[in-house]
């Protein structure tokens, strides 16, 4: 089985990080005469490098225990904080797909949505690294509780975004005092921006728990097949 085999799960992890990588250095445009530093300022940026720290780190975590191990077994690095980082991506991604995109979001005048540098911080990074804990993850460990936590690193983001501009008066990279649309408190007011959050908290949630679900309905489908041979 794929869980149980630790040289593909190293070679997916790579292949994550390398590309999460690529995406984040093309939202800067880096080693390019329009660098833009302040393109990881967004969400998405940030995702992204949080879902390319991870990967490294089991990266690492997987080469350390082939070396010190046996190339199969266990792949498995933390599933909850794994699966916790999967879902501040498909925020990512939910958030694109359902928000930016189809309000023709922009950045500046000349942007286009699904661009191939959109695809892979927006759709492929978030899918990979969460592919991660559905692959390799040991199943049965996500508590009921865990969906409460994970919230806290897109709503980390939120106080980010409002607390900013009390230390610089600078504007977004796209311009603007906030970073998307629907945090806009200015255009929408507070009661609409609150709406928002809390629409996108629950859909959030909903995915959340629905992750917990199938981990733990996986455990429980296998006790019963091990029960009934």
């Amino acid at each position: 089985m794929l869980a149980d085999i630790r040289l593909p799960a190293a070679a997916y992890r790579a292949a994550t990080a390398v590309i999460a990588g690529v995406a984040i250095s093309r939202v800067i445009n880096l080693g390019t005469p329009s660098f833009a530093p302040g393109g990881i300022l967004y969400y998405t940026s940030m995702s992204n490098l949080l879902g390319m720290a991870w990967s490294l780190c089991a990266l690492i975590t997987t080469l350390i225990t082939i070396a010190k191990h046996a190339r199969n077994g266990t792949a498995s690095v933390h599933p909850r904080i794994g699966a916790g980082i999967g879902l501040a991506l498909l925020v990512t991604l939910l958030i694109y797909l359902v928000i930016l995109a189809p309000s023709d979001f922009t950045q500046s005048s000349s942007y286009q949505p699904f661009t191939l540098t959109d695809n892979l911080v927006h759709i492929i990074v978030p899918l990979l690294v969460t592919g991660d804990w559905v692959l390799f993850a040991k199943k049965g460990a996500l508590r009921w509780w865990d969906p409460l936590w994970w919230a806290l690193i897109p709503y980390t983001y939120v106080a980010f975004a409002y607390i900013r501009p009390f230390f610089t008066e600078a504007e977004w990279p796209g311009g603007g005092h906030y970073p998307y649309p629907f945090l806009d408190i200015d255009q929408f007011g507070r009661r609409t921006v609150f709406i928002n959050l809390a629409v996108l908290t629950l859909a959030v949630e909903m995915i959340a728990f629905l992750m917990v679900i199938i981990d733990r309905g996986l455990v429980a489908r296998r006790i019963s097949a091990r029960v009934s041979a």
